[in-house]
C-alpha cells in the first residue's frame, strides 16, 4: 500500500466508499453483456414460430414464453443499468468524499513526516558533514551505515511529499482567481512554503533552495532538513493559500519565530580541488570539502 492509500485509509468515509466501489467494479466485471428486452421477446417468438412450423401445431403458451424472455431480459437489463449507475454514483461520492476529507488525509501525511525527521535527525548527524556517496563509502563505518539508511528514507520522504501535492490538487486546476488557478498551484509547489515553515530563499544554501524547487531531492538535502526542524505538511489548501498570498504580496513572513536557513555548522572552506567523482556541486554549497 502506497503512503497516499494510507492517507485515504485513515479516512472511515472514504475507506467505507472504496470498499463500495470495488464491490460494484467486480460485480460489472463479472456482468458481462445484457440483451435488450425487446430483442428478446423477438427472438422467443421467431423460435415458437419455427416449431410451429415443424410441428404444424401451434403451441397454448406462446404468449407466456414470449413474455418470460422479455421479462427475464428486463431484470438483466435492470441490473446493468443499476450498476452502471451505481458506478458512477460511487466515483462522484469517493471525490466528493476526498474533498471533504483532505484535511484528515494530510493530518496522516503530517504524523508519517514528523516520524520520519525524528528517524532521519540522529542519522544525519552521523553523516559528520558528508554529503555524498563517495565520501560515505571513504569515511566508512557508521557513516555509510546512516548514508545507507538516509537513502532508504529518502525515498519514504519523496512519497510523502507526492501524496501530499496530490491530495492538495485543486480539483478544477483551470479555473482561475483562487488556488484553484493552475499556474498559483504550481507556484506553490515551487515555492518550498509548503515544505519547511517559514521559507526564505534568500537565507538557504542554493542547492536547497533548488532541491524544493525542482522536487529533486537527496540524501543531504533530507539531513539539512533534519537539522532544521521545520519540515512539515499544510494541514489544508486553505493553509496552502495563506502562504501563497504572503509569498505574493512580497512579505515572506513566518508565522513563528524567524529561521537561520544556512548549515547547522558551516566550516571554513578549503581551497578548491581538482573535480571528483560524485556531488562536488552539493559539496561546495554545503560548505564542505569530500575527499
Amino acid at each position: 500500500m502506497s503512503i497516499l492509500d494510507e492517507a485515504w485509509a485513515s479516512v472511515p468515509d472514504v475507506v467505507r466508499l472504496e470498499k463500495l466501489k470495488a464491490d460494484v467494479d467486480k460485480r460489472r466485471e463479472a456482468f458481462g453483456t445484457y440483451e435488450e428486452p425487446d430483442r428478446a421477446r423477438a427472438a422467443a417468438v421467431e423460435e415458437v414460430i419455427r416449431d410451429a412450423m415443424a410441428s404444424g401445431e401451434w403451441p397454448d403458451d406462446a404468449g407466456e414464453k414470449a413474455a418470460e424472455a422479455h421479462q427475464s431480459a428486463v431484470e438483466r437489463q435492470s441490473e446493468g443499468l443499476a450498476l452502471y449507475e451505481a458506478s458512477r454514483s460511487v466515483r462522484e461520492a469517493l471525490k466528493r468524499s476526498k474533498e471533504d476529507n483532505a484535511d484528515d488525509a494530510l493530518a496522516f501525511l503530517g504524523d508519517r513526516l514528523r516520524d520520519l525527521m525524528t528517524e532521519v535527525k540522529p542519522l544525519a548527524a552521523n553523516l559528520g558533514g558528508v554529503v555524498s556517496a563517495d565520501g560515505a563509502i571513504a569515511k566508512g563505518g557508521k557513516t555509510l551505515d546512516a548514508w545507507k539508511s538516509l537513502t532508504d528514507l529518502l525515498g519514504v520522504y519523496r512519497d510523502i511529499r507526492a501524496a501530499q501535492w496530490e491530495i492538495l490538487k485543486p480539483p478544477h486546476a483551470n479555473e482561475s482567481g483562487d488556488l484553484d488557478a493552475g499556474p498559483r498551484f504550481g507556484r506553490a509547489k515551487r515555492s518550498g512554503r509548503a515544505e519547511v515553515a517559514g521559507f526564505a530563499p534568500d537565507n538557504a544554501p542554493d542547492w536547497v533552495v533548488d532541491a524544493l524547487s525542482t522536487h529533486s531531492y537527496s540524501v543531504p538535502f533530507l539531513a539539512w532538513l533534519a537539522q532544521m526542524g521545520t519540515a512539515f505538511v499544510p494541514a489544508s489548501r486553505d493553509e496552502l493559500d495563506a502562504e501563497m498570498v504572503v509569498l505574493e504580496a512580497g512579505e515572506v513572513i513566518p508565522d513563528g519565530p524567524l529561521y537561520d536557513m544556512s548549515p547547522m555548522v558551516t566550516p571554513i572552506i578549503p581551497p578548491a580541488q581538482p573535480k571528483r567523482e560524485g556531488d562536488t556541486h552539493a559539496a561546495r554549497n554545503y560548505g564542505i570539502d569530500v575527499r
